[in-house]
């Protein structure tokens, strides 16, 4: 018998992050027709305005298209943090000295939402939303914290592959 697969794939999709994307498009298109109408629009303001304003959309861009998949199989934990792939990282079950899901503070233990560095020592953080998570400790030290919505699915599927679960 196979045993069971644990697959999630998260966006940003809650409604405050909308709300500020909408809000900054809201802002630029602003500028842009206030220049307009002020007949200020130039081909040196407009130089300006894109300089400043095209980085701003492309993190935004960037940040609408990302995602975290994780994977839990036989072989170990995979995830990475798309369209980023520097990101991905599988850890085996023979690297692993604890693994469990837990509640935790993305604002307090990490300093937010993403790919996040812990400075406090509580390692890599890969979340999107809420404050569930997978904690795994490695042999060698390293810690990391794979967010997810569905916890409880996920410490089924550790528990059967798991020698060293909590």
């Amino acid at each position: 018998m196979a045993k069971a697969v644990f697959e999630e794939r998260q966006r940003f999709n809650q409604w405050w992050i909308w709300l500020i994307i909408l809000g900054i498009f809201a802002y630029e298109v602003y500028l842009l027709t206030d220049m307009v109408q002020e007949e200020t629009l130039n081909s040196k303001t407009l130089s300006s305005y894109l300089l400043i304003m095209l980085p701003i959309l492309i993190v935004l861009l960037v940040f609408l298209f990302s995602s975290l998949y994780t994977r839990i199989d036989e072989s170990g934990i995979q995830t990475v943090f798309k369209p980023f792939g520097f990101t991905k990282k599988s850890f085996s079950w023979r690297a692993i000295e604890t693994v469990e899901t837990i509640t935790y503070s993305p604002l307090k233990d990490f300093g937010g939402w993403g790919y996040r560095l812990s400075f406090s020592g509580k390692g890599t953080a890969y979340n999107v939303k809420g404050n569930q998570g997978i904690s795994i400790q490695l042999k060698n030290g390293k810690k990391f914290l794979i967010g997810t919505q569905k916890s409880e699915q996920a410490l089924e599927v550790i528990e059967s592959f798991s020698p060293s679960k909590k």
